[in-house]
């Protein structure tokens, strides 16, 4: 008799058991998910040494969410500036609450936060975010450099499609204009325009970054605009540089 109640009750535990799997699989099978399949960035030196970068972030929703975030580690420039976000055209404001359509910038030892709010459900929706960076151009006395991390090997989604336009402040030849791609990845083509270049890739893995090291002519820049902030500078060292790296 005993026995009998000891397969009833483990009959029972069973049977709750399974019902539990059935009724939890629908929100397993449908849980919140997200990709970031496409990232645009527009980069312009402007002739009194700034950067102004904007990115635009394409997010695939499938379920509810709110928020999104964006860190932007504090390395290679000296002081951040007009940090915006937007969407279709339509300003966020700059505010440190979690309402729809706010933003929020806070700072951790190493980085700067961007959050912002908004509220998607099973859609496609498409983020601008645009800051100014001073300091970031090292500048020579004949040659200038810009070398900037596009897409950190840290990010939280894999990307299917990059796009690079990067702008000077005047035009060029090509053989004045130097690239160098220090990236895991090594599916970037390039084209040269005669004020800069785009680059674009494909099937980029969160693991891989999309390091850009650009060297153009000081001379680009308005002399009464900018100073020389690194009188060692010169095009042979680079060079010699980059090729030491690609031994390596």
């Amino acid at each position: 008799m005993n026995n009998l109640k000891y397969l009833d009750m483990t009959s029972a535990i069973r049977t709750g058991i399974f019902l539990l799997i059935i009724f939890a699989l629908p929100s397993l099978l449908f849980a919140n998910e997200y990709t970031i399949p496409t990232i645009d960035v527009d980069v312009r030196v402007t002739d009194d040494g700034r950067v102004q970068i904007t990115e635009h972030r394409t997010y695939v929703f499938n379920g509810d969410f709110s928020w999104a975030d964006y860190s932007l580690p504090k390395d290679g420039f000296t002081e951040i500036e007009s940090i915006s976000v937007s969407e279709n055209g339509t300003a966020y404001i700059n505010q440190n609450t979690d309402e729809t359509g706010t933003f929020s910038v806070s700072e951790s030892d190493n980085a700067f936060i961007i959050k912002w709010n908004y509220d998607a459900s099973d859609t496609t929706r498409t983020f601008t975010l645009s800051y100014t960076l001073n300091g970031a151009v090292a500048i020579g006395p004949d040659w200038s450099e810009f070398f900037w991390n596009y897409l950190s090997a840290s990010r939280e989604k894999s990307t299917d499609t990059f796009n690079l336009a990067f702008r000077l402040p005047g035009t060029l030849s090509q053989d004045s204009l130097y690239t160098f791609t220090r990236s895991e990845a090594d599916n970037f083509d390039f084209t040269y325009i005669s004020n800069g270049y785009d680059i674009s890739g494909e099937s980029i893995s969160r693991r891989q970054s999309a390091r850009i090291r650009t060297l153009f002519p000081t001379s680009l820049f308005d002399a009464e605009s900018v100073s020389i902030t690194h009188p060692n500078l010169q095009l042979e060292s680079v060079l010699a540089d980059e090729e030491a790296y690609r031994e390596a």
